[in-house]
């Protein structure tokens, strides 16, 4: 993957959330045990304090960093990874970060909180900046958004650094050819082509919850190219094996820098691997990118 999709990521950041509760100390793991035999500690997160599971690990998995929005996503990779998952902070991002499939079920003051089989989010306002709490266990992350201790977060909306860069003017030499005779007029090609090289950012995938729904995959493509158009070509495949021919599409990116794909057909299985084609409107290949997805109905994002 380019080193620029590395280091801009992009809105997409929320990941699956599983049910049950394993508690992994250093014995082996328990089962069925509840919120209270999980302890807390306060951890640093530059933008705030919070606690978390001990034994627990928040790595950055996701940054996205524009003039009027922003966003940081930390997920874990070390103990209790079913009953905490993430942690987002964000500003002005939240709808796009709550996934349709999930419903509100409480609301209190400036908490909300969503759930969908058997995971929660927990969102909390604080200084016109929004913290989302991802897991299965609400006890765990009640008690942790009530710990909270908000910091400075101006930078998690701050202008993007713009290239100094100078256009390099082109040299053609021409070469007098015999004139060709005139062809049928065309119909006027409309689409905006892309502007430099584009990238994947991240993006979202959806299962439905039912054999006969499509898969659909919303790909931010990097760069600021908002109105552009892309050629675009997912491959899904379960166990190994192919569940499409994988098209080449035509699309166009939003102002919120996506794209929308739904697949041509709906899938006797769920997807468990995606591998993603980019290129731009002549059909040079501009990135590519694999996928792993858990194969069941949901919403996934990379």
């Amino acid at each position: 993957m380019n080193s620029k999709t590395i280091i801009i990521a992009a809105i997409a950041v929320i990941l699956l959330v599983l049910g049950g509760i394993v508690i992994a100390q250093n014995t082996t793991p328990k089962e069925n045990v509840t919120a209270y035999d999980v302890n807390l500690k306060n951890a640093d997160f530059k933008y705030f304090d919070i606690k978390v599971p001990e034994g627990s690990n928040f790595t950055i998995k996701n940054i996205m960093n524009e003039s009027d929005k922003g966003m940081v996503y930390w997920k874990n990779s070390g103990n209790y990874t079913k009953e905490v998952e993430g942690i987002i902070i964000n500003k002005n991002m939240t709808d796009k970060l709550i996934p349709i499939s999930m419903d509100l079920i409480n609301k209190n003051g400036t908490e909300k909180v969503y759930h969908s089989n058997g995971g929660y989010q927990i969102v909390k306002t604080i200084n016109n900046t929004d913290l989302i709490l991802i897991g299965s266990d609400l006890h765990v992350l009640n008690e942790m958004i009530d710990s909270v201790k908000i910091k400075n977060t101006d930078n998690i909306t701050s202008p993007k650094a713009k290239e100094n860069t100078t256009p390099v003017k082109k040299v053609i030499k021409t070469v007098e050819k015999p004139k060709p005779k005139p062809e049928p007029k065309k119909t006027e090609d409309t689409r905006k082509k892309t502007s430099g090289q584009i990238y994947i950012g991240g993006g979202i995938f959806k299962t439905g919850s039912g054999l006969d729904d499509k898969t659909n995959a919303k790909i931010y493509i990097d760069g600021g190219h908002p109105g552009e158009s892309i050629i675009i070509k997912i491959k899904y495949y379960r166990d190994g094996n192919s569940l499409n021919v994988g098209n080449m599409v035509t699309a166009t990116i939003g102002d919120d820098g996506y794209v929308n794909i739904n697949s041509a057909d709906a899938y006797t299985h769920y997807p468990d691997k995606a591998y993603i084609e980019l290129y731009d409107l002549d059909g040079n290949l501009q990135c590519t990118q694999t996928v792993t997805l858990n194969p069941d109905s949901s919403t996934q994002f990379f």
